[in-house]
């Protein structure tokens, strides 16, 4: 494909997404392109961790860690950019370390350098709301090419990629069709709804709220459930946040954390019986699982944070067990009979287990 009359990107699909390998700059020259350079791209996923030249000399390497949504990849990685390096060919070494530091909805706005015992700025970006740069970076910060919404930005276009299609941030729209048609909307080009202030597109599939990018990838049924409840979701973010609900609801996933629930129970007691209750690790995964699966812990310390926790969730439960006797879904839209009358049975099973662990950590002995 090539873009700008002076860049060719070379693409390869691996299963089960697309993602890009290589990228070559070209240039005219007597009446032919004649390549200039050429990058090539190393991923954890769909996150490029570092680039190489075409001998397959590593250039620049990414350090990143949880993005907007708190795990690695939940949001495609916006806002997980943590440092750069580059390769010193010279003295063999990485160097030229630099640390990035983003806005809310993980645009690149600041890259820092150690100065000394302290840290320097090297650079910073301005953009307005659709991500067209406000004024012309220097120095390191025109080599750094991750910018707006973490994401690549390539010079020679203007373009920004974002896994699988370009955005153009003049325009405010995408290069290529929504590729499942409209069913993303009327608006085949649009981006993020006409609200990037909001909204984040992970990998240029589909646009989604960051809160519900966040609620979805930690699994938190009661932010989900009051998102849901608000009323304000576009049909699409709301059948998204439902499939969710819906996932964590199911009886596998309460199955596996019933099962994790029981094994962290079993550390419990073992350090218990060892004299180190109090501090033992399975004891803290236990409690961090409370609320969320089936098993009860028995005698198991609840601090008044956790209880108040475990009550947001008896509340959710009790809101949705109403909503299901009449029919309805948590978010009080007619459902059939036989899915009002699982959701209500899973919802009951709720409730009793959240009494149940909120009895057992009233009656806690102190340690």
């Amino acid at each position: 494909m090539r873009i700008a009359s002076a860049s060719l990107i070379r693409w390869a699909g691996l299963a089960p997404s697309w993602r890009r390998v290589t990228r070559e700059e070209t240039k005219g020259s007597s009446g032919q392109w004649v390549l200039a350079s050429e990058t090539r791209y190393v991923y954890d996923g769909m996150r490029v961790i570092q680039e190489r030249n075409g001998n397959g000399v590593p250039t620049v390497a990414y350090t990143r860690g949880p993005d907007l949504s708190g795990t690695l990849e939940g949001a495609g990685g916006i806002g997980g950019l943590l440092a750069r390096s580059e390769w010193n060919s010279v003295s063999s070494a990485w160097s030229e370390h630099a640390f990035y530091h983003s806005d809310g909805v993980g645009n690149v706005t600041a890259l820092a350098v150690p100065s000394g015992g302290d840290i320097a700025l090297a650079g910073s970006y301005r953009y307005d709301p659709f991500g067209r740069l406000i004024g012309t970076p220097t120095g390191l910060a025109a080599r750094n090419t991750q910018r707006f919404s973490s994401k690549e930005w390539h010079n020679a276009s203007g373009f920004y990629a974002f896994g699988y299609r370009f955005y153009d941030p003049a325009t405010q729209r995408w290069l290529n069709r929504d590729p499942i048609g409209e069913e993303g909307g009327v608006n085949l080009y649009g981006y993020v709804e006409n609200d990037p202030i909001n909204f984040i597109d992970p990998l240029g599939l589909s646009s989604i709220h960051v809160q519900v990018a966040v609620a979805i990838a930690k699994g938190d049924l009661v932010a989900l459930e009051s998102l849901l409840a608000t009323g304000m979701l576009s049909p699409a973010a709301a059948a998204r946040v439902q499939e969710a609900i819906n996932r964590i609801n199911s009886p596998a996933v309460q199955i596996g954390l019933d099962k994790v629930c029981k094994v962290a129970n079993s550390g419990r007691n073992a350090a218990r019986g060892a004299g180190n209750f109090a501090t033992d690790p399975l004891t803290e995964a236990a409690r961090a699982a409370m609320g969320k699966g089936p098993a009860a812990f028995p005698g198991a310390p609840l601090t008044s944070e956790m209880i108040q926790g475990l009550q947001r969730n008896l509340a959710a439960a009790q809101l949705q067990l109403a909503n299901n006797l009449k029919g309805l879904s948590t978010s009080g839209t007619q459902i059939s009979a036989e899915a009002s009358a699982r959701q209500a049975e899973l919802a009951q099973q709720r409730i009793d287990i959240i009494n149940q662990i909120i009895k057992s950590g009233v009656q806690a002995p102190k340690n």
